[in-house]
C-alpha cells in the first residue's frame, strides 16, 4: 500500500521527492492496527481515493495546463492559460509573460478565463510581471470572468492591483487606448 505514495514520490519534479522518497524507503510504514487505515479511508472525500491509495490514473484525471503567448500588436502581448496554475506550471507561466515583456510588448493581458486553479506561486508571477512592465509605464491586465480564480485575487487584495476585464475583447480595448494615449 505504501510502495505507491514512494513512486508517486519519485516521479514527482520536485527537488526535495528524492530525499523524501529515500526516507519512506527506509521507514517503517506498515499500520500498527486496522484503525490506522480505517481512518484514513474515513478521512478521504467519498468516491475519491487519498493520495495514500490513489492509482496512476488519477494523476492525469487533473485539467492539462496550458499556455500560450501571442502578440496582438507591437506593444499588446496576450498571455493565454488554462487549466491549473501551481508551482510546477507557473515556471512555463513565468517565462511566457517575460518573454512577452523582453519582447518589447508593454501592455501585457494575461488570460485567466479558463484556469481552473491559481496558487499563490501564479500570484506571485503576476505581481513580477506587473513590477517588470511598471518602469517603463507598461501595464499588466487580467482576464477572469466570475469564479474562483476572480475571488482570489479579491480576497488577496489583487483585484485592486490590476485592470481586471470580464473578456479578452474588454481587455483588449482597454490596452489599445492605453497605448493611443501615449
Amino acid at each position: 500500500m505504501y510502495a505507491g505514495i514512494t513512486a508517486i514520490i519519485e516521479r514527482s519534479p520536485h527537488p526535495a521527492a528524492s530525499g523524501i522518497a529515500s526516507l519512506l524507503g527506509s521507514a517503517d510504514l506498515t499500520p500498527t492496527s486496522p484503525t490506522t487505515e480505517t481512518c484514513l479511508q474515513s478521512a478521504r472525500p467519498a468516491g475519491r481515493q487519498g493520495i495514500v491509495g490513489r492509482q496512476e490514473a488519477e494523476l492525469d484525471d487533473r485539467p492539462q495546463f496550458h499556455v500560450a503567448l501571442t502578440r496582438r500588436t507591437d506593444n499588446i502581448a496576450v498571455v493565454t492559460l488554462a487549466g491549473e496554475v501551481d508551482l510546477y506550471t507557473a515556471p512555463k507561466f513565468q517565462e511566457a509573460l517575460l518573454q512577452g515583456i523582453a519582447e518589447g510588448a508593454r501592455r501585457v493581458i494575461v488570460d485567466l478565463s479558463a484556469v481552473t486553479f491559481l496558487d499563490s506561486t501564479a500570484l506571485g508571477v503576476l505581481i513580477r510581471g506587473a513590477k517588470e512592465l511598471g518602469p517603463d509605464g507598461g501595464a499588466l491586465h487580467l482576464v477572469s470572468g466570475p469564479g474562483s480564480v476572480r475571488r482570489i485575487l479579491e480576497i488577496t487584495g489583487l483585484a485592486g492591483v490590476f485592470a481586471i476585464h470580464s473578456t479578452l475583447d474588454e481587455a483588449l480595448a482597454a490596452a489599445a487606448s492605453l497605448d493611443l494615449s501615449r
